[in-house]
């Protein structure tokens, strides 16, 4: 896929017939989190979320929740999001 648009549009046919996506934010800062979850928002079919603090956090809301799309920082105390991402 080329673009953002793209992948929003086949996101979108994906979730029809059922619930928004499942959106995992992980930073730091709550600040950020609350900033990527608003413009989130304003796309159709991102209509959940769940938020991580640390890249353990979310690690373990990967295996419980199973989210359709993280967003993740990559520099976090605890375990960063490089390590998230690897495993």
């Amino acid at each position: 896929m080329s673009n953002w648009r793209e992948l929003v549009r086949s996101r979108e046919a994906v979730t029809l017939g059922r619930m928004g996506a499942l959106v995992l934010v992980v930073d730091d800062s709550a600040s950020i989190r609350g900033q990527i979850r608003g413009v989130l928002q304003q796309v159709e079919g991102f209509d959940d979320f769940i938020e991580a603090g640390d890249g353990l956090q979310a690690f373990k809301l990967m295996v419980d929740r199973r989210p359709d799309l993280v967003v993740c920082d990559l520099i976090m105390p605890v375990f960063d999001g490089l390590k998230f991402l690897a495993q």
